[in-house]
């Protein structure tokens, strides 16, 4: 059984006292398991909202991942759901989250728009404002509008660093190309 304690080590008098599991308080509030439903507390114990959930994640910038009915979305503190559910979600890296529902992926922001993008079977989170698809095997850069740099169609790829990536093309050739898709040497 998990509890709660101030920084006393006093007990602090929470919903239904004893939960199964808690995370940790973020944003004011935690995420506590009773009969394998979470549910969400602030720091008087109280029940915050009314939803609950298969899984909770803590709060970060004030979002929360969860799980309900196997499908993963993002709820804010206050339980308003602000993504679509899909399959499965991601952490926002660089203001975005991977997201993957019936094979295909998406990139939302935090206030769970997604990107235009084209269809893309696999991805990677954004790094220095770049993130590396796939799509027929091939590897494409993405920036964070959802555009395709161009080029692309890569064999293999590093993520871009100092304005530079290095990329082996469909050839077997590598070289390095910058921000523009424009091959640098």
């Amino acid at each position: 059984s998990w509890y709660f304690i101030d920084k006393t080590g006093k007990e602090l008098d929470t919903y239904e006292y004893t939960y199964e599991d808690a995370g940790n308080f973020s944003c004011g509030l935690a995420w506590v398991e009773k009969d394998h439903i979470w549910h969400c507390i602030d720091k008087s114990g109280k029940k915050h909202f009314e939803a609950s959930f298969e899984l909770a994640e803590d709060f970060v910038d004030g979002l929360a991942k969860v799980t309900d009915r196997n499908r993963q979305y993002y709820v804010d503190t206050n339980g308003k759901k602000i993504s679509k559910d899909y399959n499965n979600i991601g952490i926002f890296i660089e203001g975005f989250a991977l997201a993957m529902d019936n094979d295909q992926i998406f990139y939302i922001d935090k206030t769970g728009k997604e990107l235009p993008i084209l269809k893309y079977t696999e991805g990677n989170n954004f790094k220095n404002g770049f993130a590396q698809v796939v799509r027929d095997q091939k590897l494409f850069f993405i920036d964070k509008t959802g555009k395709e740099i161009p080029g692309g169609g890569y064999n293999r790829a590093r993520d871009f660093s100092d304005g530079l990536a290095a990329v082996v093309d469909k050839e077997g050739e590598m070289y390095c190309i910058d921000r523009t898709g424009k091959k640098i040497f």
